[in-house]
């Protein structure tokens, strides 16, 4: 395992817990506001940029396409961290969330993906889309370890507005895909709900998401 790589995964689970915290009030030109509290956020910010200072770029470590990742991801981290500083001046944050989500897609694949990567990539979702996805992989199998039917039942509710997977019996095979695919190793995982799934789970269980519309 290369522990640069392994830095920049760290870091860029951080930061997309923080992007999917972040609130807009309805219509233009609302400022952004996050759900978790300042604290927590001066110490999630405090703890990426400590990653990113131990990342070496140029380490013989990095082969030549695992060093093309790291960089992608290190831009990106950089991109949204530059997004959370402007935030302090009340400045826009939309280009630099954009750039991110671009660098994102261009390493996963998803609808930006041809404008970035310089290849399409069809039917493959947004990095926001598989964010959600995943946490209702945990979700799911959250209440099914505490034999929770209520919560079931709306999470299949929630699923069929947010992410457009309405019964019981799709989200189980949703599951049952991932599971398939899946590695804890994330650079061996064939699954794109891997990356997210360590993140959710803390939220879901240390933080009192219990809810699909916890994480939109």
């Amino acid at each position: 395992m290369n522990s640069n790589l392994d830095k920049v995964n760290e870091a860029g689970v951080l930061l997309i817990r923080l992007v999917h915290s972040l609130r807009t009030d309805e219509g233009g030109g609302a400022t952004p506001r996050i759900k978790i509290s300042d604290k927590a956020t001066s110490a999630i910010l405090v703890k990426i940029r400590h990653l990113l200072r131990e990342v070496e770029i140029n380490s013989a470590e990095n082969s030549g396409l695992e060093r093309s990742v790291i960089l992608h991801k290190y831009a990106a981290i950089q991109a949204a961290l530059a997004s959370f500083e402007e935030m302090q001046y009340a400045q826009s944050v939309e280009t630099n969330l954009k750039i991110f989500r671009n660098h994102v897609e261009a390493i996963h694949g998803g609808p930006t993906a041809p404008e970035f990567g310089g290849k399409r990539i069809g039917n493959k979702l947004s990095p926001e889309d598989y964010y959600l996805r995943a946490a209702t992989v945990v979700l799911w199998k959250h209440h099914r370890k505490h034999k929770d039917e209520d919560a079931l039942n709306q999470l299949a509710s929630d699923a069929r507005t947010i992410i457009r997977v309405g019964t019981k019996e799709k989200i189980a095979k949703m599951v049952d895909n991932h599971d398939q695919a899946h590695n804890i190793d994330i650079s061996e995982s064939k699954s794109p709900l891997s990356v997210h799934i360590r993140g959710i789970q803390d939220l879901v269980d240390n933080h009192g998401w219990q809810r699909l519309k916890d994480f939109t």
